[in-house]
């Protein structure tokens, strides 16, 4: 079976969201996954934001 998984966190921090890139693709491959893509850091926004509705 496959399966794809799309995360998307609301990090606001950058060194936490390297952090949490660096880490992934070998968390994900110790329970036989693999990751795909990784997207970058643009920017960060912080403040009254809307929640995600998806």
């Amino acid at each position: 079976m496959t399966v794809y998984a799309l995360n998307l966190f609301d990090i606001a921090d950058r060194d936490e969201y390297l952090a949490y890139s660096r880490r992934s693709p070998q968390e994900v491959a110790k329970h036989g996954g693999r990751v795909v893509a990784l997207g970058q850091f643009s920017d960060a926004i912080t403040g009254d934001i809307e929640p995600r509705k998806v």
